[in-house]
């Protein structure tokens, strides 16, 4: 789990609503971080600390998305802002000095 974006998440409060963890399946794909938040579904964050040149959701978040269908996600970029939709799912790609 990326300690920085734990660190960046607990001057948002999200720390203190929510129970932070990651998601891996057997095949070794994970997201980093999955937010729970008591009455809503989860937020599946991922961090992607890269250049990207369009809004473009990675394997192992389009495997979570496909089995969970949170309705949000979060991709952490370098210095991307964008949004993208998967599985029924809203992506928004935010640089980390936003977070």
């Amino acid at each position: 789990m990326h300690i920085t974006m734990l660190w960046a998440l607990q001057g948002t409060g999200c720390a203190k609503t929510a129970r932070l963890h990651f998601w891996r399946t057997t095949s070794k794909t994970e997201v980093d971080i999955i937010a729970e938040r008591q009455g809503k579904p989860p937020l599946p964050i991922e961090v992607k600390f890269q250049r990207f040149t369009e809004a473009e959701i990675g394997r192992s978040l389009y495997g979570f998305l496909d089995e969970y269908k949170p309705g949000n996600c979060l991709v952490v970029t370098k210095d991307f802002w964008g949004e993208s939709a998967a599985k029924g799912t809203k992506a928004r790609f935010v640089p980390i000095s936003y977070v």
